[in-house]
């Protein structure tokens, strides 16, 4: 069974992650927007769990194959697909154990290359904290500040087209700022791990050492921006003021706030 750290996982060309926890684990956060196969369901782990700590391995294991044999042929051919459509496959679970032991396993013995991620999802967690922690010692944030409908969502928008770097946290945190909420997002606002993974993904994957970023309070709607992002953006930025007219910031927060809304109204009509 061949194993991979995160770090190295993380450098691998046309990889795709497939995540063997629950639902419930996989939504409140994921590698690389990892494709979810539960071996359990959430009700069916947790027995699993119990039985093993009250009753030992074995035990846990024979439950266990009760609720993952129907879905041993699926496991196959999902695992088959996505090694058709990528050069790497890694498969993950909470800590490396034997969710994703038993996949590998099993994959590997019927011809399928797959890595097993050592350390599972808690290694991937802890990199991902570490390296915020640190990165801030090499890349510089632009910071946009400008009031509300100034345009620094579109700004960023337009560096996006031009493959300029940059993070949106609002975008992340589906929320449009505290002026207006959530109006604007019609999708669940993310867990705050999930939040700081998307955030990693923007820095740990960006080509330049700066960065264009809007400033944002601390709080952006129901999650934090963490310490070491906040204190780059405010003490260490380099500070852009962007402003227009209030003409022109009328038409905007009209076309964003109110025609927008009512389209998204009226597709939910339809």
């Amino acid at each position: 069974m061949k194993t991979i750290k995160i770090e190295d996982a993380l450098k691998l060309e046309n990889v795709v992650f497939i995540d063997v926890r629950t639902e419930s684990e996989h939504e409140e956060d994921n590698i690389l927007d990892a494709f979810s196969m539960p071996l359990f369901k959430d009700n069916e782990h947790n027995e699993v769990g119990t039985i093993y700590k009250m009753q030992g391995k074995h035990e846990a294991i024979k439950i266990g194959f009760d609720y993952v044999g129907y879905k041993l042929k699926d496991i196959y051919l999902n695992v088959l697909e996505a090694a058709k459509n990528h050069d790497n496959v890694v498969v993950y679970c909470a800590r490396g154990g034997m969710r994703s032991g038993s996949v590998v396993n099993l994959v590997s013995s019927l011809g399928i290359n797959v890595y097993q991620l050592e350390g599972g999802y808690k290694a991937y967690r802890n990199y991902v904290l570490d390296y915020l922690r640190n990165i801030m010692n090499t890349k510089e944030f632009i910071v946009v500040h400008g009031l509300t409908g100034v345009g620094k969502t579109d700004l960023l928008k337009m560096l996006e087209e031009n493959n300029i770097d940059n993070i949106d946290l609002e975008g992340i945190a589906k929320n449009s700022g505290s002026t207006f909420g959530f109006i604007t997002f019609d999708q669940k606002p993310p867990s705050q791990k999930k939040f700081e993974t998307k955030i990693f993904e923007e820095l740990f994957y960006s080509n330049s050492d700066y960065i264009f970023i809007e400033s944002e309070s601390k709080r952006v709607g129901h999650v934090c921006v963490p310490n070491e992002i906040y204190d780059a953006i405010i003490r260490d930025g380099h500070h852009i003021l962007l402003e227009c007219s209030t003409e022109n910031r009328v038409k905007r927060l009209c076309r964003d706030y109110i025609h927008n809304q009512k389209i998204k109204k009226k597709t939910y009509k339809l």
